[in-house]
């Protein structure tokens, strides 16, 4: 639903799911609790992901996780903006998508 409000076309919804997927299988260890918070808003052709609180330092070693046999690192090469924002509790990591064309 949210993807569709950003008004994504349907390949850009399935490289959301699979930074989604390679972001999930890594991010629970490097909070400081096992437990990570992931917000998802979506408008003006733009669907962006935030997460966290990851550890200190960890959200660049999360990104770097992100490659996939065959498919190179999803994390780099789908997203069309990444940022680290430093909090009091560690870092979040947020990721940006938007349509193309």
């Amino acid at each position: 639903m949210i993807a569709a409000h950003a008004e994504l076309p349907v390949d850009r919804l399935d490289e959301a799911l699979l930074l989604i997927d390679s972001i999930a299988e890594h991010a629970g260890d490097l909070t400081t609790d096992g437990r990570v918070t992931t917000t998802v808003a979506g408008g003006d052709r733009t669907l962006t992901l935030e997460l966290g609180p990851l550890r200190a330092g960890s959200a660049t070693e999360l990104v770097q996780s992100g490659a996939l046999p065959g498919l190179g690192n999803v994390i780099e090469r789908l997203s069309d903006e990444l940022a680290i924002d430093v909090t009091d509790g560690g870092e979040l990591l947020r990721v940006q998508l938007r349509a193309r064309g």
